[in-house]
C-alpha cells in the first residue's frame, strides 16, 4: 500500500519500533488522529484518548524535544514526556511548561538527590506537582540513591 511506504519513509524508526512491538494498531491510530507519526516513545506512554491535547500543544512539545540533553534516547523522551504530563504542558498550562522548562534546563549534569529537593522547595512546586516530585525521587533511587549521578 503505497500510504504504508509514505508513513514508514517519514519516520522509519517510530514505525519499525511499533511493528516490533506489535502495536500497528495504535500506530494507525495515532496516524488517522494527527496524519503524521510521531515518536514511538509518545506513542507508547501518552493516552491515546487524550491524542487531541498532544495535537494542540504540538509547538511546546516541540521546544521542550529541542533540549539537547533529553531528546537524546527513549529514557529522556519518556521523562519528559511524562514530567510535561504531570506538570499539565498537554493542558495548555503555560505555567507549567515555563517550570518544565527552568527544571529541564536549570538541572545540572550532575546533582545529587538532596540538591534536587533544595531545587524543588526553592521553586515552590505545590502539591498538585506531588506525582512528578515522586517520579524524579524514583529516577533518583533507580539511579542508586543518595549520591550524585550524570543524567
Amino acid at each position: 500500500d503505497e500510504e504504508a511506504i509514505r508513513i514508514g519513509m517519514k519516520n522509519p524508526e517510530s514505525v519499525m519500533k511499533m511493528l516490533e512491538n506489535d502495536k500497528l494498531d495504535l500506530l494507525s491510530y495515532w496516524y488517522d488522529k494527527l496524519h503524521f507519526v510521531p515518536h514511538y516513545v509518545v506513542m507508547m506512554n501518552f493516552p491515546k484518548e487524550q491524542i487531541d491535547k498532544f495535537a494542540t500543544s504540538g509547538k511546546k512539545w516541540s521546544q521542550l524535544m529541542r533540549i539537547d540533553r533529553y531528546n537524546l534516547n527513549e529514557e529522556s523522551k519518556s521523562a519528559l514526556l511524562k514530567a510535561s504530563m504531570c506538570f499539565g504542558v498537554f493542558d495548555n498550562d503555560d505555567s507549567g511548561f515555563n517550570k518544565i522548562i527552568d527544571l529541564f534546563t536549570g538541572i545540572p549534569e550532575m546533582l545529587s538527590s538532596e540538591d534536587m529537593q533544595k531545587l524543588l522547595n526553592k521553586e515552590g512546586y505545590s502539591a498538585q506537582h506531588f506525582s512528578a516530585i515522586a517520579f524524579f525521587q524514583k529516577v533518583f533511587e533507580w539511579m542508586g540513591g543518595g549520591g550524585r549521578r550524570t543524567f
